[in-house]
């Protein structure tokens, strides 16, 4: 008789220790989700106001196109308006990619290369944001100093040269704490991954 009971409490703790598990692995899963949503919702916040600050630069852009005067600034103003067109996209693809991945409703395998996905659009942000921060300074600053001044920037090169400058210094600073920003982000989501492996 005590064999008969000792089975049955050691089967009743067997299914206790089970719900407990089971309990804890899901308090696990919706920890990682609140806070792998927490870390995709700032990267999706600021790629929209990314989105609106460039679709604003166009209308302004389009809006004082006729100003232009210098085959410079209008030859400029053309691959400005292409620079703010490939942000937007990248933008866009970022909060899809971002909006893919979801902890609780998939499984952790199509989590995980949704993420991986995700890097990868990141990763190759990142070399096309150097590239264009390095031609920035050359096309959007004949642009807007001809906006602003309605003269001619080919006259005024001094002028220019020095907005260049000062952007060259600026530029890689802002491009350092974006990425920084994007690079703690995506690190702190991978380790919350790992957390769920385990």
């Amino acid at each position: 008789m005590e064999l008969d009971q000792l089975k049955e409490t050691w089967q009743e703790m067997s299914v206790v220790l089970e719900k407990q598990k089971l309990y804890e692995e899901q308090a696990l899963v919706k920890m990682v989700h609140q806070k792998t949503k927490n870390r995709l919702s700032n990267i999706i916040l600021l790629e929209k106001v990314g989105i609106a600050v460039s679709i604003l630069a166009i209308a302004v852009v389009v809006y004082y196109f006729d100003r232009l005067i210098s085959s410079v600034a209008v030859v400029a103003a053309l691959l400005t308006l292409l620079t703010f067109v490939v942000g937007i996209f990248f933008s866009f693809k970022i909060i899809m990619g971002a909006k893919k991945i979801d902890v609780i409703h998939q499984k952790y395998a199509e989590t995980i290369e949704h993420f991986k996905n995700f890097k990868a659009i990141m990763k190759l942000l990142k070399k096309v944001t150097l590239v264009i921060y390095a031609i920035t300074p050359f096309i959007v600053i004949p642009v807007t100093l001809e906006m602003v001044h309605n003269k001619d920037i080919t006259e005024h090169f001094p002028k220019m040269l020095r907005a260049v400058g000062i952007s060259l210094v600026l530029l890689p600073l802002v491009w350092y704490v974006f990425f920084r920003f994007y690079s703690k982000n995506i690190k702190s989501i991978g380790f919350l991954f790992q957390k769920l492996k385990k």
